[in-house]
């Protein structure tokens, strides 16, 4: 684990966009289609797509888009048969987010088979204090609560097992990573900052069987990072070479300091494609 967490430091500082992490192996009942798919052969590529919510037929508040606007997205993945992870909000504006769930209806059966994997995002997505965090420094009897609330929430609304956790502003603490253990997640998604994640921290995920795959570049980061492992090719049969992808529905919305397009998108994940890589879920890749 020691050596481990060294990797994450040094990848943060020389290469921010890769990540090698060794795995704890263990059965968690995943399906048959989810283990055979990912050989890490090549370099793996995950995409996390952070803040869904559906809600409104509109988008609302801070959360300026519609349903529609996630649903395409999700769809050009489908579309190529690239596996996705969505960070869903369980609770917003005061309201649990799995009514109007229009997510279902078109994604249930690609849920069912793992293409596409709902991880739960936070409970509310506020910030309890000034600095953007709403895990990190809560008590564990808040924390826990929290999770476990929106862990139902998310339960009620979605066909597929809930067993990855994606903190908001990838902040949290070991009351997170205690939380999650007792509440049986597999999967811990945050971000390749070392503010938190201490070797103590990571020794005590790892022992029980919570596997950390942190975001490790932007949506317009990916083509580079993806050359990056290929030239590296890392051969060691302890270290996997993947990169978590993390981006937001509203970096497609206009208003968005420099937003991504519809065919921008679409070229990006034709290129990736006819690239020698893997493409996965979280949950897929924590399960090996």
């Amino acid at each position: 684990a020691n050596e481990c967490c060294n990797h994450i430091l040094e990848g943060k500082a020389v290469f921010n966009c890769i990540f090698y992490i060794y795995m704890i192996c263990f059965d968690l009942n995943t399906s048959h289609a989810e283990k055979s798919l990912i050989t890490f052969d090549k370099p793996v590529v995950i995409f996390r797509l952070d803040d869904v919510v559906f809600i409104h037929e509109k988008g609302s508040g801070t959360l300026n888009y519609d349903q529609s606007l996630q649903i395409s997205i999700i769809e050009e993945f489908i579309a190529r048969n690239i596996p996705i992870t969505l960070g869903v909000i369980p609770y917003w504006e005061d309201q649990e987010t799995t009514i109007n769930n229009r997510l279902v209806e078109r994604f249930g059966h690609d849920m069912l088979l793992g293409t596409v994997e709902v991880a739960q995002h936070g409970f509310r997505h506020r910030s309890s204090r000034e600095k953007d965090t709403e895990f990190r420094f809560a008590p564990y009897s808040s924390q826990i609560e929290w999770i476990q609330r929106g862990k139902e929430i998310l339960k009620r609304g979605f066909p597929s097992r809930i067993a990855t956790f994606v903190p908001p502003w990838n902040n949290f603490d070991s009351n997170t990573i205690r939380s999650l253990i007792e509440l049986e997640f597999n999967c811990l998604s945050g971000d390749l900052g070392p503010i938190e994640w201490s070797n103590e921290n990571l020794k005590y995920a790892s022992n029980n069987s919570i596997a950390y795959i942190p975001a490790s570049c932007s949506f317009r980061e990916v083509k580079h990072a993806v050359e990056l492992a290929l030239s590296l090719q890392c051969k060691s049969k302890q270290y996997r070479n993947f990169m978590v992808v993390c981006f937001h529905p509203y970096d497609f919305v206009s208003s968005a300091k420099q937003p991504i397009s519809k065919s921008e998108l679409n070229k990006a994940l034709d290129e990736l494609k006819r690239m020698p890589v893997e493409f996965a879920t979280l949950s897929a890749v924590a399960n090996h």
